[in-house]
């Protein structure tokens, strides 16, 4: 017998609320019956209420298109896009950083066992400093990176990065 597959409710919700699904097409999407959505919208105190916003922006965004204007709201989401798209990248790089810096760790763990608790087939070979300096030169390019792509999109509150440095004091710290 299959496993039944989760249903995500808020994406059924935020389906329900545009206001452009039936029950039956929002069953279809979320691989559920339309009693179910209705029911749980219903339950849950689901309105389509958004269905006349939605529809006001999209008149908005079709005039814009028609005429080439833009509003300071369209201009601002824009660049609040784009912010969020960098800070995403961001947590990734840490992550990523975050990942090796772990491996490392495990290896340094497995060079300090006792020789007789040491697996045989998985040799513990490398040079200790090496591995660390490439470690801290990574995640400081990786910090300085981060601050100047910050600096360089404002998104730090007073024009400043965190370490207090202007963009020209870190692009002279990178030229290092």
């Amino acid at each position: 017998m299959a496993a039944r597959k989760r249903i995500d409710w808020e994406a059924v919700e935020k389906d329900y609320r545009t206001g452009k699904y039936s029950t039956r097409q929002l069953g279809e999407r979320h691989n559920c019956s339309n009693a179910s959505v209705a029911n749980k919208a219903k339950e849950r105190g689901w309105k389509k209420d958004l269905t006349k916003k939605i529809n006001q922006r999209t008149r908005h965004k079709a005039t814009e298109l028609a005429t080439g204007k833009t509003d300071d709201n369209e201009i601002v989401e824009a660049a609040a896009e784009e912010n969020a798209k960098i800070i995403a990248n961001h947590k990734n790089s840490v992550s990523g950083w975050q990942q090796r810096t772990n491996r490392f760790a495990e290896l340094i763990d497995d060079a300090m066992k006792p020789p007789e608790k040491v697996d045989p087939d998985k040799p513990v070979e490398f040079d200790i400093r090496a591995i660390g300096n490439a470690i801290n030169s990574g995640t400081q390019a990786l910090q300085r990176l981060i601050q100047l792509e910050r600096q360089a999109n404002n998104l730090d509150d007073d024009g400043e990065t965190a370490a207090g440095k202007t963009l020209e004091e870190l692009l002279a710290k990178v030229a290092d």
